[in-house]
């Protein structure tokens, strides 16, 4: 059941992060909205994405606790508590997680059917087109124009086969200048890409709201990017939007992998208000603000987002030993298995270090290997994790060298607490198990120089 535990911290750390630099760059577009810097608010969007996605917090954590600096290489070891509340989360957002990538398929696969045997534009239209890509300095020929009879506003869609769409009407050369234009733009700021990495980041962060609010912005920015670029190329904010309101009786709701020239008219008056906002001549005093204020909310969000992350893994080291003592507090210290003394603890001797050796299947079973290893003083070898059922038996034969070195050998449950027994010389030891879940057979070094071991396990009912 360990990937549960993984699973979990990457994917609540990963919302985490995308939540904080997500408000940071809220509070950025709200003081850079007021002084009229679109383009770099939608640019600064971007930046944002990848950390929806990738998590990046995790791995950090992840590589601390190998190198066993902040919390002894105990981070990810859980209880059964743990456990059966990570298994929970995990399918949930597994059911969740399925759902809305089956959806974004779905999606795609419908857009591609619906346009792939449609009527390709021709004549006036397309060397309009022509025209509007030669200004742009883009191949005509990279794109499909179709003509469309489920549409009703120009659009464009499509990562590979780029597509613009045109509702089958009748255009004078101005709209279809700006209707290009327009859909050209986005093309150039990859507002498509966008829209489909944020289609993906629902299905990872689907149960925070505020990966919501982000498409919402997503959508919002870039027509007002795209509208902040290309009303320069086709006459100014008057001219550009007259023309649009002349196209508004085809507006649509606005789509998330399809980019529309026009929305519903709410939609088209809001992106009005931002250019008569949008500073296209800046200063250099509000360039320097601009960049002030960039800068000055990176660094509180990257202070927030390592606060965090340490946050939520000293958070979960207090869970860990609150339910480690709780279900530990019963069990005695020793336990008797074949006339041999058995030693329990609740995890590793203070002042040792555990790393993860090397082991060799046997079988083709995890659940059957053998091992040989160097330790050092004050060191603790583990194997890599195996699955065990409740009531089976891990059979452990280790031969030490020196024969007089003093080890601890035995195994580590799921809980993270140990069944161990102490001595020198040859052993071999039949560990009884009591919880399903993911156990590991260890030696530690107790003597005051290296030794080495060889070593086996097999599992068995």
């Amino acid at each position: 059941m360990g990937w549960t535990i993984e699973l979990t911290s990457a994917i609540l750390l990963t919302s985490v992060t995308g939540s904080i630099l997500f408000l940071g760059w809220y509070v950025i577009a709200f003081v850079l909205d007021r002084m009229g810097f679109v383009n770099i608010i939608y640019q600064a969007m971007k930046v944002v994405m990848p950390f929806w996605m990738f998590p990046l917090s995790f791995l950090i954590l992840v590589m601390d606790n190998l190198s066993y600096n902040t919390w002894g290489g105990f981070l990810f070891n859980y209880t059964p508590f743990a456990a059966k509340m990570c298994l929970l989360f995990s399918v949930a957002w597994m059911a969740g997680a399925f759902h809305y990538i089956g959806k974004y398929i779905i999606e795609v696969m419908t857009i591609k059917s619906r346009y792939q045997n449609a009527e390709f534009v021709n004549g006036p239209c397309w060397h309009c087109f022509e025209d509007a890509c030669e200004c742009h300095e883009l191949d005509a020929h990279a794109f499909r124009v179709v003509y469309s009879s489920w549409d009703s506003s120009p659009k464009i869609f499509g990562l590979l086969h780029p597509t613009v769409v045109l509702p089958r009407d009748i255009y004078t050369e101005n709209e279809l200048e700006v209707i290009y234009t327009h859909e050209l733009t986005h093309y150039q700021q990859k507002v498509l890409r966008l829209k489909h990495l944020t289609a993906i980041a629902y299905a990872i962060n689907f149960a925070n709201p505020l990966i919501w609010l982000f498409g919402n912005n997503v959508r919002n920015w870039g027509e007002f990017a795209c509208d902040n670029t290309s009303l320069i190329h086709v006459g100014g904010v008057r001219y550009y939007f007259e023309t649009l309101l002349a196209l508004q009786a085809g507006g649509e709701e606005r789509e998330m992998l399809r980019a529309n020239l026009v929305g519903k008219p709410c939609d088209l008056e809001a992106r009005i208000i931002r250019m008569k906002r949008s500073d296209r001549n800046m200063s250099m005093k509000k360039k320097v603000l601009a960049a002030i204020t960039i800068t000055t909310m990176t660094i509180v969000s990257t202070i927030s987002v390592s606060a965090a992350t340490i946050g939520a893994a000293n958070a979960y080291m207090h869970l860990y030993d609150a339910t480690v003592v709780e279900e530990a507090v019963a069990e005695p210290l020793t336990i008797e298995s074949d006339g041999v003394i058995l030693y329990t603890a609740s995890g590793l001797d203070e002042g040792f270090i555990e790393e993860e050796g090397e082991v060799i299947e046997t079988y083709g079973a995890r659940t059957s290997a053998v091992f040989e290893w160097e330790i050092s003083k004050n060191r603790s070898k583990k194997t890599p994790g195996f699955s065990v059922t409740s009531g089976q038996t891990i059979t452990v034969m280790v031969v030490s060298n020196p024969t007089d070195a003093v080890i601890h050998m035995g195994i580590i449950r799921p809980d993270g607490s140990r069944l161990y027994r102490e001595g020198t010389g040859t052993f071999l030891q039949a560990f009884p198990t009591y919880a399903d879940g993911t156990y590991n057979v260890y030696v530690q070094n107790l003597s005051d120089g290296s030794i080495s071991v060889n070593g086996s396990y097999t599992v068995t009912d």
